[in-house]
C-alpha cells in the first residue's frame, strides 16, 4: 500500500452516499487503504439479499416519508438518521481484515472513554448492547467493510420501522436478527458525529502508523459524473429496491390463497385458477386493488383481503 486516504461525505442523501461509496470502491487505487465516513437522513437500509416485506413496515415508511434503500452488501436491516454515523473501510483484498477494522473502531471509542468489544460475527457492543453492526463486500481484488455507529439515533423510530407486521411469508434470503441496542450518548452525553469522526480518523491513522489528509465529498464535487448519476438512478429504481428480493411465498389463510412472488412480481396463485388476475402484478396493495374492476363479487372480496395483508 502506498498511502492512506480519508474521505468525509457532507451529504445526507442515502442514495447519493451509497452511490458515492460504490463509485469510490470501483475507482479506488488498490494500493491504498481508504476510510469513508458518512451519515444519512432518515432511511431504512436493507441488505442485498433481504426481503423488505419481511424486514420492515413499508406503510409506516411511506407514511413518514422515510426512504427504503437496498445496499450492495449482504447483512441485516438497519435504520439510519443523522444520529447514526457510518464508516466504510476499503482495501485491496489481500490486505482486508475485518478484525483490524473493528479494532480501529473500538480503539476510537476507547479514546472517548467508551469500552466497546466485538460480538458475534458483525457487531460491536457496549455493556452487552449493540452500538454497531456491519456488512462486507469482496469482489475481484478489492474489498470493503461498512457499518454503523449509533450515536444519538431515534431508537423509537428504529423499533417502529424494523418490526414488521406478522405475516405468513415463506422467504429465501437473509433475515435480520433482533438485538438490544444503545446510543453512545447513553455512555458519554454530548457525543456527536464530528467528535466520533475525528476519533475514528485518528485511530485509522494510528493503526497504520501514518498521517492521512482528510478530503470532503459533496454533490457539487461530482456534478457531471455520469457513473454516480447512473448509480443513484439504479439504487432508486423499483427493480433494485423491490425487484432484487429473493423468491418467496405468502400464505393468506383469510383469503384461502397462497401467492408465489419472484422479483417482486406475483407469478402464481394457489389454488390454481383462484385469482388469475393477480399473475404478473407487482406484489403491492395498490396493484392488487387495481384488479377489482375486472372481478366478480367473490373475487373482489379475496382481492380486498389480500391487499390488506401485503
Amino acid at each position: 500500500m502506498d498511502s492512506l486516504r480519508v474521505v468525509v461525505s457532507t451529504e445526507t442523501d442515502p442514495f447519493f452516499n451509497l452511490a458515492a461509496e460504490a463509485w469510490l470502491y470501483r475507482s479506488m487505487d488498490a494500493r491504498q487503504q481508504m476510510l469513508l465516513l458518512w451519515r444519512n437522513s432518515p432511511c431504512v437500509v436493507i441488505g442485498r439479499y433481504q426481503n423488505p416485506w419481511r424486514e420492515c413496515r413499508l406503510q409506516a415508511l411511506e407514511r413518514d416519508g422515510v426512504e427504503l434503500v437496498r445496499r450492495q452488501s449482504g447483512g441485516g436491516t438497519v435504520y439510519h438518521d443523522l444520529g447514526n454515523t457510518n464508516f466504510t473501510f476499503f482495501s485491496n483484498r489481500e490486505h482486508y481484515s475485518k478484525e483490524r477494522n473493528t479494532g480501529i473502531i473500538t480503539d476510537a471509542l476507547a479514546g472517548l472513554n467508551i469500552q466497546a468489544e466485538a460480538s458475534g460475527r458483525n457487531d460491536i457492543v457496549v455493556s452487552g448492547r449493540k452500538i454497531s453492526g456491519s456488512a462486507f463486500k469482496l469482489s475481484g481484488m478489492k474489498a470493503f467493510h461498512h457499518g454503523t455507529l449509533l450515536i444519538n439515533a431515534d431508537l423509537r423510530r428504529l423499533q417502529e420501522y424494523l418490526t414488521p407486521r406478522s405475516s405468513r411469508l415463506d422467504a429465501k434470503g437473509i433475515p435480520s436478527q433482533a438485538s438490544p441496542v444503545a446510543n453512545l450518548t447513553e455512555f458519554v452525553p454530548g457525543l456527536n458525529h464530528e467528535t466520533v469522526c475525528d476519533a475514528v480518523i485518528s485511530s485509522f491513522s494510528a493503526a497504520y502508523g501514518a498521517a492521512c489528509r482528510t478530503e470532503t465529498l459533496d454533490r457539487k464535487d461530482l456534478l457531471g459524473n455520469s457513473e454516480i448519476t447512473e448509480l443513484v438512478r439504479e439504487l432508486k429504481s423499483w427493480e433494485w429496491v423491490f425487484g432484487k428480493t429473493p423468491e418467496f411465498t405468502h400464505r393468506i389463510t383469510e383469503a384461502g390463497i397462497t401467492l408465489r412472488v419472484k422479483r417482486g412480481i406475483i407469478t402464481d396463485v394457489e389454488p390454481s385458477g383462484t385469482a388469475p388476475v393477480l399473475i404478473g402484478r407487482t406484489y403491492s396493495s395498490s396493484a392488487v386493488l387495481d384488479c377489482r374492476s375486472a372481478a366478480d363479487r367473490q373475487l373482489r372480496r379475496i382481492l380486498e383481503i389480500t391487499a390488506s395483508k401485503i
